[in-house]
Order: C-alpha cells, then sequence, then structure tokens
C-alpha cells in the first residue's frame, strides 16, 4: 500500500498535470508569481515567474501549471504528501523511492534517458533527490499521431520531520519538443521555497481554505 501512495505522489501527478496544462487557462485560476499558500504542514509559494496557473489545491497538496513559449511545451511544479512506513531508515526510503518512480515511466510509451537518484543532503532530515529525462512517446488515436516529446522531472522526496508516517515530494517538470535549458535553476528555486511548519505555529489551517499572500 504504501508503495502506490509513492508511485502517485509526484510522477502521476506531474504527467498528468502536463497533459492538462496543454488545456485553456479558464478552467484554472491565475497565480501571481511568488504567491504563497500557507497550510498546516506547509508553506508553498508559487513559481516566481509569470504565466503560471493553479491545478488543484487540497489536502494532498498543491499544483501549479503554465503553458511554454510554444505548443505543446508546458511546465509544472507541485508538492504532494503521501504516506510511508513510519519505521524505514533512509536506505530503505531510497529503495521505496527507486522502486516507485520506475513504475511511472513504463516502456514503451517512455524512453528513459537519463535518471538519477540519490540520498540527499538538501535539508536536516532524510531525502531523496530525483533527476530523469525521458522521451514521451504519447499515444496516437485514429486520427491523430502524437509526437515525442522530451520530459524532464526534477523533484526533491522527504520524510516529513515531525511525522515519520509521512513523506512529501516537490516537483518540477518540463515537457515539450525540446529540452528546457533552465529546469535545474527553475526547479532549484522551487523545491527550496517549500517550507516544513511546525504543528505549533499553524495547527488550524488548509489549503483548501488558507489566506493567499504575495511573497515580498
Amino acid at each position: 500500500m504504501y508503495l502506490r501512495h509513492i508511485r502517485l505522489a509526484c510522477l502521476t501527478l506531474l504527467l498528468v498535470s502536463a497533459a492538462r496544462a496543454g488545456a485553456a487557462n479558464v478552467d484554472h485560476p491565475s497565480i501571481r508569481p511568488g504567491e504563497r499558500f500557507e497550510g498546516p504542514l506547509f508553506n508553498v509559494v508559487a513559481p516566481k515567474s509569470e504565466g503560471w496557473v493553479g491545478l488543484s489545491r487540497n489536502s494532498s497538496g498543491m499544483a501549479f501549471a503554465r503553458h511554454g513559449a510554444t505548443e505543446p511545451d508546458s511546465d509544472v511544479a507541485a508538492l504532494t504528501v503521501f504516506q510511508i512506513p513510519a519505521d524505514s531508515s533512509p536506505e530503505e526510503f531510497l529503495s521505496q523511492i527507486t522502486v516507485g518512480t520506475a513504475k511511472e515511466v513504463p516502456a514503451p510509451r517512455f524512453e528513459v534517458i537519463r535518471s538519477r537518484i540519490e540520498l540527499s543532503q538538501a535539508r536536516p532530515y532524510t531525502c531523496v533527490k530525483y533527476e530523469a529525462t525521458s522521451i514521451d512517446h504519447g499515444k496516437s488515436t485514429l486520427f491523430s499521431k502524437k509526437q515525442p516529446l522530451q520530459l524532464q522531472v526534477v523533484a526533491l522526496y522527504c520524510r516529513h520531520p515531525q511525522r515519520p508516517d509521512l513523506g512529501f515530494a516537490v516537483s518540477y517538470s518540463h515537457r515539450g519538443k525540446a529540452l528546457s535549458t533552465a529546469i535545474e535553476v527553475e526547479a532549484e528555486s522551487f523545491i527550496d521555497s517549500i517550507e516544513v511548519v511546525s504543528p505549533q505555529e499553524q495547527p488550524n489551517k488548509s489549503y483548501m481554505d488558507s489566506s493567499r499572500q504575495t511573497r515580498e
């Protein structure tokens, strides 16, 4: 059960969201650059560039998306919360994330070009850094044939420091005809902006009803 939660935590959201990002923005609220959302477990800061919309916002996390400079390019930034075994070691956590992410890019639709996953010391608690570049061959229909698209993902999976039974993934992805040369900088900025909140600070807020603030 835990592996299923891990598998669904990040990459499924990214792939589905990337597809939805190609749709019209009218169904999704516009997000100000650096807009801040406060919740019971995390403070989430939207990407600081223009053109982002909100895709989802609930107790399981948040997701933002934007159109690329050309069709069908899109970017997705997301925070997702998921359940994990409370007593797993850092090495076991790494193994769980490794298995879960591998199953999210199955052949023949996805052709993995490059992948790296390792324990990270980016934060003072257990985290795993994941980076991958794949070719998404998509699905052809009776009326059209999808062109292959480049899919880049940068993600940080962590165990919540106050809740050992919870993990969270902060992810940034780009999907388009060409690779993004800015994804490392943009992903690092978004990942670093996610703040873990102690229970004493905001015990009664949820992402559904929290106030929207803009980072100065």
